[in-house]
């Protein structure tokens, strides 16, 4: 979900690009038969004027296009257009040598503002190449014309004004995907994220950002001695939903032995590169000793050639690392400079995740103490009363009745509700977060198997795997199962019930489907109002669906 709400944010400045383009390409189309109204006597103003005039009708379409949500699909071309447009008008005219071939510096511009750097190269190295074909071509059909006469001087212009271009584009192309990076990191502050969400879409913004084939961070974990890692892979199925414990012996390589310095490595892979090695201070990022074989033992520990880290501060505590590794990309110092902005500004929005985890951490403890209280004084005091008479009553009939095997199923039934009251009001006595005691399957079905013995509904357990979540969500979780079943008793008079147990990775889901009922028209048509105001409290949402044979699922959908 993060990802595309940063891939629609940066849509949203590729759409707002690919308009401005449209209007300056307009523009230069008008200005360019303008200048050939004006200077009519210059050389095939007809033949000029004739490839000017469609390219301005193409100019305004692209320009009504880009309007369109969709029209970026089909301009990643376009300067290739633009750049033959004017290659014909170069060579309709007076030569390289016209004023014309200043034009091609536009479709480098197009391209360096729309893809970056590497594209606007290309452009600008295509461009002058062309340029100087169109003089070779036209000297050779020109017999008045000789090769040694031509002058290069216009190439040369083009090619060093291209590349100036280039930088200049990939400027702003750089500053673009920086700013919808940066809006969608202030999202991860939301008061709906815990730390393994905030860690997971961070990993997973910075992994698409700097084109790395994954994105790895290492944090210390705040409830034990050891680690939690996330991992962000551009293969979604190998991707870390969760923060995954590991030992300290597991995570010292990859927090390695200096932690107050960033690093770059970049192994060469053709005859014309380097090999990028670096280390630079957190802070300053002034250049520090390195070692060049540690560095290519991380880099082979990773399973990567090209690889860039920065230290996870917490003020002036240590308390991780993040990694972004590549295949394809060669990362470089400068790439530094923004990692470190952002680990900056996410340390500030993780600690702040931390604080607020806490604050709600006490406030549930206070309130979960009240709660007890509430319970052990005033609802299990009654229930005792009740278990009491029963007993009182037992005691005055003979044994062997059927009254008296009654009394005593009621009986026993008191008691165990007793003591499930009191195991629950012991749990909201317990200080501070633990793990589940018994995994969530096996709690379902055995408040399925004591849901049939009290009431006489069979009731069916389907899972396809167990679920093992952490203490609040399983009690609300189980508190959910309660309520569902519950309402199959009162709204219905079905004899069967099935519950589908569903992890599916990012939330879990749970159906309540029962049997048609021997009476059809006992089934009432309900929502429920108590079960949806659960499931919203998490996040989550519930749906009803009434089949034509009687039966009902109501389907619980919770993130966890």
């Amino acid at each position: 979900m993060q990802q595309a709400r940063h891939q629609g944010k940066l849509r949203s400045l590729e759409e707002a690009n690919h308009r401005f383009l449209g209007e300056v390409r307009l523009g230069v189309a008008i200005a360019a038969m303008v200048m050939i109204l004006i200077d009519w006597s210059s050389s095939a103003p007809y033949a000029q004027f004739g490839i000017l005039l469609p390219y301005g009708v193409y100019s305004a379409v692209l320009m009504l296009r880009a309007r369109d949500e969709r029209a970026g699909a089909g301009l990643e071309h376009a300067h290739w257009v633009d750049a033959a447009c004017f290659l014909l008008v170069v060579g309709s005219s007076s030569g390289i040598t016209s004023k014309w071939f200043l034009f091609l510096l536009f479709p480098v511009l197009v391209a360096s503002l729309e893809s970056g750097l590497r594209r606007g190269v290309i452009a600008a190295v295509a461009c002058a190449l062309l340029l100087a074909c169109v003089g070779a071509l036209r000297a050779w059909l020109d017999p008045g014309v000789r090769f040694g006469d031509l002058s290069l001087w216009p190439v040369a212009v083009l090619l060093l004004m291209g590349l100036l271009v280039a930088r200049w584009g990939n400027f702003d192309f750089t500053l673009r995907r920086r700013l919808a990076f940066l809006n969608d990191l202030n999202t991860l502050a939301s008061p709906r994220h815990n730390l393994d969400q905030a860690m997971k879409a961070l990993s997973e913004m910075l992994r698409a950002f700097h084109r790395a084939d994954s994105c790895i961070v290492v944090m210390a974990d705040g409830q034990s001695d050891g680690y939690l890692l996330w991992e962000a892979n551009a293969e979604p199925r190998e991707t870390r939903m969760h923060g995954e414990p590991i030992s300290p012996e597991l995570a010292e390589p990859l927090l390695g032995s200096s932690p107050e310095l960033a690093m770059v490595y970049s192994r060469r892979r053709r005859f014309w590169q380097r090999t990028v090695v670096g280390a630079y201070d957190r802070m300053s990022l002034e250049l520090r000793a390195s070692e060049r074989a540690a560095l290519e033992q991380l880099a082979n520990l990773l399973e990567t050639d090209s690889f860039i880290t920065m230290p996870v501060y917490f003020g002036h505590r240590p308390i991780g690392r993040l990694y972004a590794t590549s295949r394809r990309f060669r990362y470089v110092e400068p790439d530094l400079r923004f990692l470190q902005q952002v680990i900056g500004q996410a340390a500030l929005v993780v600690e702040n995740i931390q604080l607020l985890d806490r604050l709600a951490s006490q406030v549930a403890t206070q309130e979960r103490q009240r709660i007890s209280r509430d319970l052990h004084d005033g609802t299990i005091q009654p229930y005792i009363g009740l278990k009491l008479g029963l007993e009182a009553l037992r005691r005055q009939v003979p044994d062997g009745t059927s009254l008296a095997v009654e009394v005593d199923d009621l009986a026993r039934m008191a008691g165990e509700g007793i003591a499930e009251l009191r195991r629950y009001v012991a749990g909201l006595r317990e200080q501070g977060p633990r793990a589940a005691r018994e995994s969530l399957l096996v709690a379902v079905r055995q408040q399925a198997e004591k849901f049939t013995e009290f009431y006489g509904i069979d009731v069916k357990v389907v899972a396809d795997s167990d679920v093992r979540l952490k203490e609040a969500m399983f009690h609300e979780v189980m508190n959910i199962v309660r309520e569902g079943l519950a309402n199959i008793r009162r709204h219905t008079s079905a004899q069967r019930a099935l519950i589908n147990l569903r992890d599916e990775g990012a939330r879990l889901v749970l159906e309540f489907i029962n049997d048609r009922a021997p009476d059809r028209n006992a089934t009432q048509v309900f929502f429920p109002r108590s079960l949806n105001e659960r499931a919203m409290e998490l996040g989550g949402r519930v749906d009803v669906e009434h089949r034509d044979d009687g039966r009902t699922k109501v389907a619980v959908a919770i993130p966890v």
